[in-house]
């Protein structure tokens, strides 16, 4: 919810930067919101690691263990 927050402050700064700034178009923002969103994307994906070979969930074993793993 705070990472939202944040970006919901930053956009307007973002298309001052844009516009006034860098003298692109409005409509050349959304090919910089399109590649944040696929960075975005590809480093959750990077971040959660690699698929399980065996399509089993990473947290079978953890029902074995009882609710709190230590």
């Amino acid at each position: 919810m705070a990472a939202g927050f944040a970006m919901d402050l930053i956009q307007p700064f973002t298309v001052f930067l844009v516009t006034e700034r860098l003298g692109m178009e409005e409509s050349d923002l959304q090919w910089l919101f399109a590649a944040h969103g696929a960075a975005m994307m590809i480093g959750g994906g990077m971040a959660d690691g690699p698929l399980p070979s065996n399509r089993a969930s990473r947290f079978d074993d953890a029902q074995d263990e009882g609710p709190c793993r230590r």
